[in-house]
């Protein structure tokens, strides 16, 4: 972490060695979710194992929708740097942003408490008032979390940005397999899921020249007006986290209550299997959401354009994946997770991992809609997203079925709404309501 803390307006948006230490990261944020899974499903029972996976998806959920704020607070202080110093001379009013997000994050746990008894026992059990209080802590901690990682984005200090997501990682795992060495238990496990989000805090604590850049961060304007668009960003992230880290508590809703062991057991195949397949494409590109809104700040002027290149490297990463997923999924997943082995088939891996590239290209289309400053657009593409694929988990099939219909009609819908409405709608310019 020993790059200039501040990027000068109109330079580069990334190095090649900055890309490599991110491709690096996200790497790492992949590998680490795998090894996790694996510790977690060995050392707990099949139940257990089931209820932690509940209480992971719902953890990453909640995490999902408040990672609006990092995307908004990239493009904040993105937008800032690229505007001319004349535009900022008329913007006298700034806030800081850690207050900021610390306040929507607190605002969140209070809903999170507030509404648990509506919903917490058919997710999470007869005791999901504790594992609700740990998420509810979470939720402020990554709030504040997720603000330093998008004013390090928007400010170019990839370096902190690779640093904070892959160190994320990395810890969650150790912990794991600390607990799974000494506890073995539900509750450690659930602690060392949600600890690693202080990670900003021993940042500022032990990195004091970051402190003024990172945790002092201001943006042109009021705390009223930062909240309201970090508002809108997390309700539209939202949307995104229900269909990108919250869907398996969404499956388990629209199931119902099971008493089979056999559905039980497809339940959790088929939530283990959406993340296996997931992960190697959406972590990455996750990782690199800040780079990309910065890249697509630069490309207001031709958004269609510029996505057209990426969007067509992710599907076919989807399609060969979906082939290697066809061709060896069962083996590896029958070797990674034995007790779920025999389950699933490999046309069912196989098609959930092209599905998560139709979620991957949906995740592009949505970043540069964002970047164009179209925030309506960007929550009616993700909205119908999340629309769509409820809808079709109503359907009268099986667990593994239904997910892999709404995985693959919901984003599609999404990609129409954001791509027809960047065709339609040119980007707005830089001005005192788009900073």
């Amino acid at each position: 972490m020993s790059e200039n803390p501040v990027a000068e307006p109109g330079e580069q948006v990334i190095t090649r060695g900055q890309s490599l230490g991110i491709t690096a990261s996200s790497i790492i944020g992949a590998a680490a979710v795998f090894v996790v899974t694996i510790i977690v499903s060995r050392v707990l029972t099949e139940a257990a194992y089931s209820q932690f996976l509940l209480f992971w998806s719902l953890m990453f959920g909640v995490f999902g929708a408040i990672l609006g704020i990092q995307q908004e607070v990239t493009r904040a202080t993105g937008a800032r740097a690229e505007s001319s110093a004349v535009v900022a001379t008329k913007l006298p009013q700034t806030v800081r942003v850690l207050p900021v997000a610390a306040f929507l994050g607190g605002c969140i746990a209070v809903l999170l408490v507030g509404t648990s008894f509506l919903w917490g026992e058919k997710v999470l059990g007869k005791d999901f008032f504790a594992s609700v209080l740990v998420i509810a802590v979470g939720a402020v901690l990554y709030a504040c979390h997720v603000a330093v990682v998008g004013t390090a984005a928007g400010t170019k200090n990839w370096s902190v940005f690779a640093w904070l997501g892959g160190t994320e990682s990395v810890l969650r795992l150790v912990l794991t397999g600390a607990v799974a060495l000494f506890a073995g238990t539900l509750w450690g496990f659930q602690f060392a899921a949600i600890a690693p989000v202080t990670l900003w805090i021993f940042l500022l604590a032990f990195f004091p020249h970051y402190r003024p850049i990172l945790g002092g961060a201001r943006i042109h304007d009021s705390f009223s007006g930062a909240s309201q668009k970090m508002a809108w960003a997390i309700l539209t992230s939202t949307a995104y986290a229900i269909m990108v880290t919250g869907f398996p508590v969404l499956l388990k809703w629209t199931t119902g209550h099971i008493e089979s062991a056999e559905e039980i057991a497809l339940l959790a195949a088929t939530i283990t299997a959406i993340s296996l397949t997931r992960a190697p494409i959406m972590i990455p590109l996750q990782m690199f959401q800040g780079v990309a809104i910065s890249a697509f700040l630069k490309q207001q002027h031709r958004p269609l354009a510029a996505l057209m290149k990426p969007a067509g490297v992710l599907l076919g990463i989807g399609v060969i994946g979906a082939i290697a997923a066809y061709l060896v999924g069962p083996f590896l997943f029958s070797l990674l997770y034995p007790k779920q082995g025999g389950i699933l088939t490999g046309f069912e891996l196989g098609a959930l991992t092209f599905a998560s590239a139709f979620m991957a290209v949906v995740v592009l289309t949505g970043t540069a809609t964002l970047a164009s400053n179209h925030h309506k657009l960007y929550f009616a593409g993700w909205g119908a997203t999340a629309i769509v694929a409820i809808a079709m988990l109503f359907t009268p099939f099986s667990i593994i079925d239904r997910s892999i219909v709404a995985l693959l009609a919901g984003p599609l819908a999404g990609i129409i709404i954001h791509t027809a409405g960047l065709a339609i709608a040119p980007a707005r310019p830089l001005s005192k309501e788009s900073l």
